[in-house]
């Protein structure tokens, strides 16, 4: 039988505007035209989580709309504005590599985004140039271009230019936001609550550099916590030579900065631990260091007995790459967030990608939690029985089945992070399994098609009309894949199912042929009696198998299904019994007659049964079915194979 297989869409594209064509806007660019041969994680890339996220790929970004005030970038094309003054950065992307763009630069407001010692400063290629030209309409520009996620990249202390000009425009436009600077919007609750209203996400504050000043000075004094020295002070020294931190001269701009860098570190002491005025961080122009950041770290502290202990360190670092693949990871994970339907501050996102989210954790926590959150894209319901003590055909024996199986898929989805909603039926009922299969596609259908929406499910209903319920559930909703479990089924109901992704269970089939050849290989019976135990389609594949395998032998295969037929047959001659579950195992055992027989399931449960029945009925082998559950998640047809177990 022939099984499709999904394959995950990649590349999907994500529509970016850019406020603010500095440095790090730059950097940014540049690491979209270098990695855009990249197609999936064969390749570890240095600076971000994962090179896909969800689907989406670092060339995934498709930047259509840039917003800068200078003169020399405004008017022009995104390849000539990159690298116009005052833009300083390292350039790691060949420019013959950068192609050609229809996107122009356009005038954005300028409010408080350009302090006015940077306006006075005497050399014009260090500083801005203001252009002079009126400011689009931004809100009109997001929705022309379609834009799916803004990025912030104003200079530092732009409080106004963000909160009262762009944030409303992009609320009103519909956008997500990726704020990389310290104007304080996811972590302040008001502005948080503003998007969240509006059903948009947002992944603020002050984007956390790969390996900054502070993510240094942040995790040393984790250690230092977790070791059980204590701090008496700390320093933090910065130096750069980029507009970033010439604008951070004017000191009521240089003061956002600092309090986004303290609350990153702070956070990891109790109160009074370490007073705010023993944590000492600053940041100095140096005009010759272009975008070259240096940064001196030092902590002084104590350890047993009091003994002084101090840790200096000394940080080099190109400060706009540093950040840009940070930012790459933001731009995809809040375009995964507005595919989930997810609003107001990502909280995960925030914390392992920002210096000032709302929440602070520990490095190592909030990646944790990222990691769950990137891993949680699908929804999934998985259909099953709960065959309990109380009700189950053949009594608690034949529970353990599905119980063992259900609770191996909830184990495994734990392990991988997933979702996982298991419906039952509590008996083998095709109306109930029709109801659930119902139920389940409407569960499905309440998500966000940014889920992988996945139904498990086992095509054995016998009978028309179940399968004419099943193939009319799942094909109103072609968005959600279904896979078969534990029961294959015949061509013309899955012909009927377009949305038909695999199956994962036994090899049916084979599983009868596997029956068959055990118990003609240790017994010399004329005629293979095979009890049928129910309508079901995995069941007319084993007895195929049965029958092949027989054939093949020169032996007579005779199917009852029901308890006189059974008796009759086993009456006449030299017999051997097939059972294709347990239920058939249980028919043989009680018959009068003796014979040997070859059954499916586990052999304790065929132990217990024949125990209970003081039967002297002689079983040569056991094949168990065993597996779906923990391939369950596996994205892909997984064939298990019977197995033989001792009878």
């Amino acid at each position: 039988m022939f099984w499709t297989v999904q394959k995950k869409v990649l590349g999907k594209e994500i529509r970016v505007c850019f406020i603010g064509a500095g440095n790090c806007w730059c950097s940014v660019m540049q690491g979209i035209y270098y990695y855009k041969n990249l197609k999936d994680d064969g390749m570890r890339v240095s600076g971000i989580m994962h090179n896909v996220i969800c689907g989406y790929l670092i060339s995934s970004i498709n930047v259509r709309l840039v917003i800068d005030i200078d003169v020399r970038k405004v008017g022009k094309k995104i390849k000539e504005a990159m690298f116009a003054k005052p833009n300083c950065t390292k350039i790691f992307c060949r420019k013959e590599d950068i192609p050609d763009s229809d996107v122009v630069v356009k005038m954005g407001y300028v409010s408080d985004g350009v302090a006015p010692h940077m306006l006075e400063y005497p050399n014009k290629d260090k500083t801005f140039v203001i252009a002079n030209e009126e400011p689009v309409n931004f809100k009109e520009e997001l929705i022309k271009e379609k834009i799916d996620v803004v990025v912030c990249f104003l200079p530092t202390g732009s409080q106004k230019a963000v909160k009262e000009k762009y944030v409303p425009d992009i609320i009103a436009a519909g956008c997500g936001f990726v704020n990389g600077i310290p104007v304080f919007v996811a972590s302040d609750e008001k502005m948080a609550e503003k998007f969240r209203k509006a059903g948009l996400p947002v992944i603020g504050d002050d984007v956390k550099s790969l390996l900054g000043s502070t993510v240094l000075q942040r995790v040393v004094a984790w250690l230092f916590n977790l070791r059980g020295l204590k701090i008496i002070d700390s320093c933090q020294l910065n130096y750069g030579g980029n507009t970033d931190f010439l604008n951070l001269a004017m000191v009521v701009r240089k003061i956002f900065k600092i309090i986004s860098k303290k609350s990153s570190i702070l956070c990891f002491f109790k109160k009074d631990e370490l007073k705010e005025e023993n944590l000492v961080i600053d940041a100095q122009y140096v005009p010759y260091l272009n975008d070259n950041k240096r940064a001196v770290i030092e902590f002084n502290a104590t350890q047993f007995g009091d003994v002084p202990t101090t840790l200096h360190m000394d940080l080099s670092v190109e400060d706009s790459p540093n950040s840009a693949g940070i930012i790459i990871d933001a731009i995809r994970l809040c375009k995964v967030a507005m595919d989930r339907g997810l609003c107001g501050p990502i909280i995960p996102a925030c914390a392992h990608l920002m210096k000032h989210p709302p929440v602070q954790m520990e490095e190592g926590e909030a990646r944790e939690e990222l990691e769950r959150f990137i891993a949680d894209s699908s929804r999934n319901v998985i259909i099953g029985h709960n065959l309990t003590k109380d009700n189950a055909q053949s009594g608690d024996v034949w529970s353990e089945y599905w119980q063992e199986e259900l609770a191996a898929a909830q184990d495994k989805a734990r392990e991988l992070k997933r979702h996982c909603e298991i419906l039952t039926t509590d008996r083998y009922d095709n109306d109930q399994t029709v109801d659930r299969v119902e139920e389940g596609v409407s569960y499905l259908s309440e998500f966000p098609d940014g889920y992988e929406k996945n139904i498990y499910l086992p095509l054995s209903a016998g009978e028309r009309k179940h399968k004419e319920r099943i193939i009319k559930a799942l094909a109103s909703h072609p968005e959600i894949n279904v896979w078969a479990i534990n029961s294959e089924s015949d061509e013309d109901y899955l012909e009927g199912i377009p949305n038909i992704r695999g199956y994962i269970g036994v090899d049916n089939f084979r599983l009868g042929q596997m029956l068959c050849e055990e118990l003609l290989a240790h017994s010399s019976v004329l005629k293979v009696i095979v009890f049928k135990h129910q309508e079901n389609s995995s069941l007319d594949l084993r007895i195929k198998g049965v029958r092949d395998y027989a054939e093949r032998s020169g032996k007579e295969v005779v199917v009852c299904t029901n308890d006189q037929e059974l008796k009759e047959v086993v009456s006449f001659g030299d017999i051997g019994g097939i059972a294709l579950g347990i239920r058939g195992a249980e028919k043989f055992i009680k018959l009068s007659s003796s014979f040997v027989f070859t059954s499916v399931d586990t052999s304790p449960r065929i132990a217990k049964v024949m125990a209970d029945k003081n039967t002297d009925k002689k079983i040569l082998a056991v094949f168990t079915q065993k597996g779906m559950g923990e391939n369950i998640f596996n994205g892909r047809t997984t064939i298990i194979n019977p197995v033989r177990v001792t009878a």
